[in-house]
């Protein structure tokens, strides 16, 4: 436990702008593992678009560079990638995340992708009250999958209907 929290409410410093490698790792993991919601049958269809479009609403100025990364035991977090501030109306990405995506690891590109959405869920007021069920990533088994059942959460789970690219 290191103590901190990305948390801009309790450190204004915590939310850092894009590098140049950022934006560019973004824009391709969004290309490489985000379906086209036009793939998709109803109503995944609708709610993967309307994910990805606040996700490329949010990507010029609302997407930043956490300050640290947050760990397990760290103060008012679960293990994440990135998080929603509803106050700054940002979201952010731990930099190991970051930065591991931009070394093009395949499973960092894809839970980041998964962390955009999922981030971009909470950012258009919807949120997971039935909470996650976790469980080891066949592929990666020292990694956890977060299985959600709420709608539209349930749609970044591994699957045929899935907004992600498993």
């Amino acid at each position: 436990m290191n103590g901190k929290t990305c948390d801009p409410s309790v450190n204004p410093e915590c939310e850092k702008p894009l590098t140049d490698t950022d934006r560019t790792t973004l824009a391709s993991l969004i290309a490489d593992k985000i379906k086209d919601p036009s793939s998709l049958p109803e109503p995944a269809r609708q709610q993967c678009g309307a994910l990805l479009a606040k996700v490329n609403d949010m990507l010029p100025q609302n997407i930043k560079r956490g300050l640290f990364d947050t760990h397990d035991g760290d103060q008012g977090v679960d293990p994440q990638f990135g998080a929603y501030n509803s106050d700054t109306k940002n979201m952010h990405i731990d930099p190991q995340f970051l930065d591991g995506a931009a070394t093009g690891d395949d499973y960092t590109r894809r839970e980041v992708a998964n962390t955009l959405l999922h981030e971009a869920a909470h950012a258009l007021g919807l949120e997971h009250p039935s909470g996650y069920l976790m469980m080891p990533d066949p592929s990666h088994p020292q990694n956890a999958i977060y299985l959600y059942s709420d709608s539209p959460y349930d749609l970044l789970s591994p699957g045929s209907n899935s907004c992600i690219k498993w």
